[in-house]
């Protein structure tokens, strides 16, 4: 419903606009916290492989943005999982692995 309305409402080239800026916010706030998320729970280990880590994943996730379909499904997973990262990690935390 909510493509629907981006497309009866925008024209063709400020659809692409808003797709593509929606692709780059999410590119450089939520590559960076999921990455650095999923190497937060990589700390269990070594803190240097987190700091290896962190690039690589990041750069995963930046390929990943711009193959995705669409911008709103690239929010979605964003959202998911890191949510999901930072759950782990709380759970972690609060049970007594890291940092116990």
């Amino acid at each position: 419903m909510k493509s629907q309305i981006l497309q009866t409402h925008l024209s063709e080239p400020m659809r692409y606009r808003f797709e593509v800026t929606s692709r780059a916010i999410a590119a450089v706030l939520g590559s960076y916290q999921l990455a650095a998320a999923i190497a937060f729970l990589a700390r269990i280990e070594d803190v240097h492989w987190s700091w290896l880590l962190t690039p690589i994943l990041q750069l995963f996730f930046l390929l990943w943005l711009f193959h995705a379909r669409s911008a709103s499904r690239v929010w979605l997973w964003l959202i998911v999982w890191t949510a999901a990262a930072y759950g782990t990690a709380w759970l972690v935390i609060h049970f007594g692995g890291i940092g116990a």
